[in-house]
């Protein structure tokens, strides 16, 4: 009999700085359980989540957590999902979201695909659950971003409207610990994707504009560093270039500092985001 396992994590928690050792690094995994006997269902579910959340990328529908847990004859699936401004209105008249609801509705075509995915399986019981985020925003802290971000929509989010709603709504829910930082710095990254190289240097006035909005409305965050490598403003070798709103701790071992990272490819080459957030 196989032994498969794997781990879904809603966000990593470092209790240190910016250095990491196996001797300070502390990893607080949350929303870890997936343990499994049968290796065959295991493949099957998490290749079907991998391709679910590709489709629902396409359609305008991102994934900020799931989790998936079997526990004896029984799998449990759970997902965060946020719709994007550009496909609500078709959503709403496709049925799939209905006012004042957290849950998502899935047409009966949808249903019978994961059924007939399912079916492989040994299981008996599924429960496959949603949760809207779109529910969550706070319109107070979304009208605050909106009133101190506007001057910059020409530039950064020329042409973007959309995205710049969207990144009004998932900000909003990163400050209020709705959505954890790997989902946050995934939305930098859609932002910074199409930019000019001429706009790389406003990119980065903006974050910090942002932060530091953040830190001084927010009392539960206390500061950001940012590290971004890459040919940055299309210079012919790759560079980088940090810096650091608020404070945050080198090595602390009783701080709450979480660390996120990502790629980001565009056409002038790929670059590298670093993030750490210093919360209470």
């Amino acid at each position: 009999m196989v032994l498969s396992s794997a781990i879904f994590v809603k966000h990593v928690k470092i209790k240190m700085g910016q250095k990491a050792n196996t001797i300070t690094l502390k990893k607080n995994y949350e929303n870890l359980n997936l343990l499994s006997y049968d290796s065959r269902s295991f493949i099957i579910i998490l290749k079907y989540l991998r391709s679910f959340e590709f489709a629902l990328r396409k359609k305008g529908v991102w994934i900020s957590k799931k989790n998936m847990n079997f526990k004896s004859n029984l799998c449990l699936i759970n997902l965060d999902l946020f719709f994007c401004s550009s496909k609500i209105s078709y959503f709403k008249r496709k049925g799939i979201i209905k006012k004042g609801s957290k849950q998502l509705f899935l047409p009966r075509k949808k249903i019978n695909n994961i059924l007939s995915v399912f079916s492989k399986l040994r299981q008996n019981l599924f429960y496959f659950s949603s949760n809207n985020l779109n529910i969550l925003v706070n319109r107070n802290t979304s009208i605050l971003l909106y009133n101190s971000t506007k001057k910059f929509i020409s530039t950064i989010f020329s042409r973007r409207f959309n995205l710049y709603i969207d990144f009004l709504k998932i900000t909003s829910l990163f400050v209020n610990k709705d959505v954890g930082l790997d989902f946050f710095l995934y939305l930098l990254s859609q932002v910074f994707k199409v930019l000019s190289k001429k706009n790389h240097n406003r990119f980065i006035v903006f974050l910090k504009f942002l932060f530091k909005l953040i830190t001084l409305n927010n009392k539960d965050i206390k500061g950001f560093k940012f590290v971004i490598n890459g040919r940055i403003s299309g210079k012919p070798r790759a560079s980088s270039f940090s810096f650091q709103e608020g404070s945050v701790p080198n090595q602390s071992l009783d701080k709450n500092i979480y660390f996120s990272k990502q790629h980001v490819f565009t056409i002038l080459g790929c670059f590298g985001f670093k993030l750490w957030v210093y919360r209470l």
